[in-house]
């Protein structure tokens, strides 16, 4: 299959300003996406009236605008479009899916839109940048929806409200999480012995507030077991694979737990797999805002892979809660559930002191998140569709 990469030259590469000549060529190609939607045309007219207003929409919906531009640019260059039965486009970046957009409304061209992660249904952390083109964003995602052949939304719940928000018809869009691949783990090994010291992983980025408070009360915890005499500090590590700020730093001294971090920084993703294989207890922080009770979050699956268990620190009721309780691969708790959260450490830390034999967790539900049961999922989709005439509006 050919692969053909356009850089990102705003996005990756850091390009301080763009041209404006190509700005202007931006904010077109911005109002002809929009132009269906009344409200989204009159936002974008006003916001392009003022400097501050088209700076806004040189970052619209991500700062992955240009990329998209280009990425058409080339295709219609370079590419024979009429060779193609169908366009997938997913994301983030957004910008990915004002490509198939495009396409799917100059060419005529089948079109299936993969959402990642939520949009305007999203917290304002989530939406970061783009809150403050909210309304506009709102009416872009309303056009993509209506537009597309079919929308793919990671969890039922997002489904179900691209449906009662926006009016789209249920047989358009289907679900399908996020999911590990079983060839990632072909060749990792787990010893049945225990490790010298108890192993706490934890995999990821730790900067979101929510997280780093979570991690709070998980230090809360470990540190009264420490100081109950219950766990001996000296024979525990506590293994970062990946960032943390300089606040999550700071909880690790205050609770008198900094001499058990190890930080790794980033390793490549088989690494970060063998690590979470060894551990006796892989750590989650999602957050608990009741916003993300249906956000499992990519993590996730590859933990439950692992075989090791899951300490969760989510909101109550909520997917990843479920999902533990239904493969008995962990537990989640809450920042207010100390108590329950020294039980679960206590426990796995007893079982790593008597040398118990090391069995990896496997419960055959997690088998449906394999990724080529998922990938499955998507060619009946794009079977489904089927081509449409590829000769299309011009």
């Amino acid at each position: 299959m050919q692969v053909i990469r356009i850089p990102d030259l705003v996005y990756t590469m850091r390009m301080r300003s763009i041209p404006e000549n190509i700005e202007a060529a931006l904010i077109n190609f911005l109002k002809t996406i929009l132009q269906s939607d009344q409200e989204a045309s009159t936002i974008v007219n006003t916001l392009s009236r003022t400097k501050t207003g088209r700076v806004k929409l040189l970052m619209f919906p991500c700062p992955a605008l240009l990329w998209a531009y280009e990425s058409i640019q080339y295709l219609e260059k370079y590419v024979d479009l009429s060779k193609f039965q169908a366009i997938y486009t997913t994301s983030g970046p957004y910008s990915a899916h004002l490509i198939g957009l495009y396409l799917k409304q100059k060419y005529g061209i089948s079109w299936v839109a993969d959402y990642r992660d939520p949009w305007t249904d999203a917290s304002q952390e989530v939406l970061g940048i783009i809150r403050s083109n909210y309304q506009l964003l709102v009416s872009l995602e309303r056009i993509l929806l209506k537009e597309a052949d079919y929308s793919i939304a990671v969890e039922e719940h997002f489904a179900q409200a691209y449906v009662e928000r926006f009016h789209i018809p249920a047989e358009k869009i289907e679900t399908i999480p996020n999911g590990y691949d079983e060839d990632d783990f072909s060749g990792l090994s787990v010893s049945e012995e225990q490790p010298s010291k108890f192993t706490i992983v934890y995999s990821g980025l730790l900067y979101a507030k929510s997280a780093v408070s979570c991690f709070s009360a998980f230090l809360e915890a470990l540190c009264q077991l420490t100081v109950e005499g219950k766990v001996d500090l000296d024979k525990i590590q506590l293994l970062m694979i990946g960032e943390m700020t300089i606040e999550a730093k700071d909880l690790l001294r205050k609770y008198d737990l900094d001499s058990a971090l190890i930080e790794t920084g980033y390793l490549s993703h088989r690494e970060a797999l063998q690590a979470n294989m060894r551990a006796n207890l892989l750590l989650s922080l999602t957050g608990e805002s009741p916003e993300l009770r249906f956000i499992h979050g990519g993590k996730m699956f590859d933990y439950l892979r692992s075989g090791r268990p899951i300490l969760a620190m989510v909101p109550k009721n909520g997917v990843v809660e479920r999902l533990l309780r239904e493969t008995g691969h962990g537990e989640a708790f809450t920042s207010m559930e100390v108590s329950g959260i020294k039980a679960m450490i206590l426990r796995e830390y007893q079982a790593w002191r008597q040398g118990e034999k090391r069995e990896l967790l496997h419960s055959p539900l997690i088998e449906q998140f394999e990724r080529k049961n998922l990938t499955r999922k998507l060619a009946e989709i794009l079977e489904r569709i089927g081509p449409n005439d590829c000769g299309g509006r011009k």
